[in-house]
C-alpha cells in the first residue's frame, strides 16, 4: 500500500472526477447513448401523441401521468448509465481497463437491480423533499453512492442503499457540498440550453389563436429539436455525474477501508502523460521479478562447490 495514502478534499475529488471524465469520455458517452437515446425517442413519440392535449386541451391528468412515467423511465436509464460508467471507471482505476461493450454488458445483466436502486433512491428523496426540505436533502446525500456501491460490491438494491448510508454518514457535509457543486455545474449547461430551446419552441405558436390548434409540422419540429437537445445534454452531464459519484465512492472507501487511491492516481497520471512503458529490468532480474509494487529479486549466485575429499578445502571453494 502506498506510504503517501491519504483521503482527498472535496476539490481533489472533483479534480479526479474531471480527469476520469476526460480519460473515458468517449466510452461513457457511447454507453449513455445506448441507454438514453431510446428512452428520449419514446418520450418524444409520446409527447407527439398527446401534444394537442398537453398544450391546448383538457387532458392535463393524462399528460401529467405520461410525463411522470416518462420521468421515472428516464431516471432508471440514467441510473443504468451511472452503473455502466462506474464499472468502466473502476476497471480504469484498478489498472485493468475494459471496453464500453463489456461495461454495457455488465450493466444489462444487472439492469433490474441498478434501475431499481436509481429510482428508489430518488423517489424516497423526493418524498422527503415534498414533506420537508431537510429530510429530502439528507436522504439524497446519504444515497449518493448507492449505484457505484451496487456495481463494485455486487450487492442488491437495499444493501446498496444501506452501504451508501454507512459510507456517507461520517462525511455527510463534504458529500453534500460535492453533490451540490456537481449539480450546479450540470444545471448551468442544462438551464442555458433549455432556455434557448424553450424560447425557440414558443415562436411557432405566437400567432396561434387561443382556440386554434397549432400547425402539426411546427409541433413536430419543436418536439424533434427539444428531444435532440435533451439527448445532447444527457450525454454530457450523466457521465460526469457518474464520474463524481465514483470518485466520491473511492474516497469514502479510503477513509473506511484504506482503499489504495494513490496507486490509481499514479496510473492515471502515467496514462495522461502517455508514459505506458513497463518498468526497466535491472541486471540479473528475471522479467517476472519486475513489478511496480515489489523490488526486483537479487541476481542468483551459484552455490559453492562441494568440499574435496582430502580435507584441504577452506569452506569457500578455495585451496589453502
Amino acid at each position: 500500500m502506498s506510504q503517501t495514502l491519504r483521503p482527498r478534499t472535496v476539490g481533489e475529488i472533483l479534480d479526479l472526477a474531471f480527469r476520469l471524465y476526460r480519460a473515458n469520455f468517449k466510452a461513457m458517452t457511447i454507453i449513455a447513448a445506448f441507454l438514453l437515446v431510446p428512452v428520449a425517442v419514446l418520450q418524444a413519440l409520446l409527447l407527439l401523441a398527446i401534444g394537442d392535449d398537453l398544450l391546448f386541451g383538457p387532458g392535463s391528468v393524462s399528460s401529467l401521468l405520461a410525463n411522470t412515467i416518462g420521468a421515472f423511465v428516464q431516471l432508471g436509464a440514467a441510473g443504468l448509465v451511472t452503473g455502466g460508467a462506474s464499472h468502466l471507471l473502476f476497471r480504469h482505476l484498478d489498472g485493468n481497463p475494459t471496453t464500453w461493450q463489456r461495461s454495457l454488458g455488465v450493466t444489462m445483466r444487472r439492469i433490474i437491480p441498478i434501475a431499481l436502486t436509481a429510482v428508489a433512491t430518488l423517489f424516497i428523496s423526493s418524498v422527503g423533499l415534498i414533506f420537508c426540505i431537510a429530510p429530502g436533502v439528507w436522504l439524497w446525500t446519504s444515497f449518493y453512492v448507492a449505484v457505484p456501491a451496487l456495481v463494485r460490491e455486487e450487492i442488491g438494491p437495499i444493501k446498496a442503499m444501506q452501504r451508501s448510508f454507512e459510507l456517507v454518514r461520517p462525511r455527510f457535509w463534504p458529500t453534500l457540498g460535492l453533490g451540490v457543486v456537481a449539480y450546479f455545474l450540470t444545471s448551468l449547461i442544462t438551464s442555458a440550453v433549455t432556455w434557448v430551446v424553450t424560447l425557440g419552441s414558443i415562436i411557432p405558436f405566437i400567432n396561434t389563436d387561443p382556440g386554434e390548434l397549432p400547425d402539426p409540422t411546427a409541433l413536430t419540429a419543436t418536439v424533434a429539436v427539444g428531444t435532440f437537445v435533451a439527448i445532447l445534454i444527457l450525454l454530457i452531464t450523466t457521465p460526469f455525474l457518474a464520474s463524481v459519484a465514483t470518485a466520491l465512492y473511492v474516497d469514502l472507501l479510503i477513509r473506511t477501508e484504506a482503499f489504495d487511491l494513490e496507486k490509481m492516481i499514479s496510473q492515471l497520471d502515467d496514462e495522461e502523460s502517455g508514459d505506458n512503458r513497463p518498468p526497466s529490468r535491472p541486471p540479473g532480474a528475471r522479467p517476472e521479478d519486475v513489478r511496480g509494487d515489489l523490488p526486483p529479486r537479487p541476481p542468483s549466485v551459484p552455490p559453492p562447490p562441494p568440499p574435496r575429499d582430502d580435507g584441504s578445502d577452506d569452506g569457500f571453494g578455495l585451496d589453502p
